[in-house]
């Protein structure tokens, strides 16, 4: 018969947990063992599950970071007065706002990704990218075009970009990115 018993026993206010063999034989060695690899086994497939994810974050990250600074970065100024002088060219992308001041940073998107981030910087965006941007704050801008970003939509280059900048945890994004 295969079988075993579960005691516990308080020890000075800890709580030990012991498998026994009510019939004393050793038959159900076996099965502990078997249960004590099957559990091993679990334990690496997870270590290693873990690990395939922290590596294919770590490329997705240099993959945004390679993007990102193969952009020309400009100040919001500089921004706002070659949209107005130059008429730029709208399309869809993703923007990166970095708050060089406070080392912060705010990711967007938007199909028209000129007119969306000019909003940021006369108030009608992200509110507390303007109050700092009032306050004198130093700003940098990147923007990703979708079509040389590698992503086919921009919901997955937000998100990606997001998580890259920590835009989320320790930045201005309120949401992780759009979920469609």
């Amino acid at each position: 018969m295969n079988k075993f018993e579960m005691i516990s026993l308080r020890n000075g206010g800890n709580l030990i947990i012991a498998l026994t063999d009510p019939e004393g034989d050793g038959s159900n060695t076996r099965v502990l063992f078997v249960l004590i690899l099957l559990i091993v086994f679990l334990l690496i497939g997870l270590f290693l599950s873990i690990r395939s994810c922290i590596a294919y974050d770590k490329k997705v990250r240099q993959h945004i970071y390679r993007l990102v600074n193969s952009q020309i970065s400009v100040t919001p100024d500089d921004f706002l007065k070659l949209r107005e002088q130059y008429k730029l060219p709208d399309g869809e992308g993703v923007y990166v706002i970095h708050n060089t001041t406070r080392d912060l940073y705010y990711v967007g998107q938007s199909i028209h990704v000129i007119n969306r981030l000019s909003q940021h910087f006369c108030g009608r965006g992200n509110g507390d990218v303007y109050a700092d941007y009032v306050y004198q704050n130093e700003f940098r801008i990147f923007i990703i075009p979708l079509v040389k970003s590698g992503y086919s939509t921009l919901n997955a280059l937000e998100k990606d970009t997001i998580a890259a900048y920590h835009a989320y945890d320790k930045g201005y994004n309120r949401t992780r990115g759009n979920q469609n």
